[in-house]
């Protein structure tokens, strides 16, 4: 914001924010976004917003656009610079989901890559084991 003799000039990037009106005026420390595993991160901020009372999705697009970082940021860059009129929280959260969530062919294919079986049969695999893209069985 700058300031001259006569009146005050406003930045338009803060005049296109919201009003706090229309802003659920709470904290939330969310983490930073879990590209790996991006259902456990969405349930984990959704908590959050429910303890905390929030309940306007304008707040908590705010909050997921907060917690995003620069590499998940780029890959919705439509989405956070030309902002949709309406359930922008919804359209934000339905890409990042699509974005990173592994599908089940790949889910499939890296439990094949990443788990030799040695000596076990394929019907007991371990029980246990956290696999490169961060999904554990």
């Amino acid at each position: 914001m700058a300031e001259s003799k006569d009146s005050l000039v406003v930045d338009p990037v803060i005049s296109a924010l919201p009003s706090q009106s229309s802003l659920s005026l709470v904290s939330v420390k969310l983490p930073p976004f879990w590209a790996v595993q991006p259902k456990v991160w969405f349930a984990q901020a959704e908590a959050q917003f429910v303890l905390r009372g929030i309940v306007t999705k304008e707040t908590k697009y705010q909050y997921l656009v907060a917690s995003l970082d620069q590499d998940a940021a780029k890959r919705v860059v439509d989405l956070i610079s030309d902002l949709p009129s309406k359930g922008k929280y919804e359209m934000l959260k339905t890409r990042l989901l699509a974005t990173f969530s592994l599908s089940p062919y790949r889910m499939a294919q890296l439990l094949l890559e990443t788990l030799p079986l040695g000596d076990r049969r394929p019907s007991h695999p371990p029980t246990s084991k956290v696999g490169k893209e961060g999904f554990s069985l």
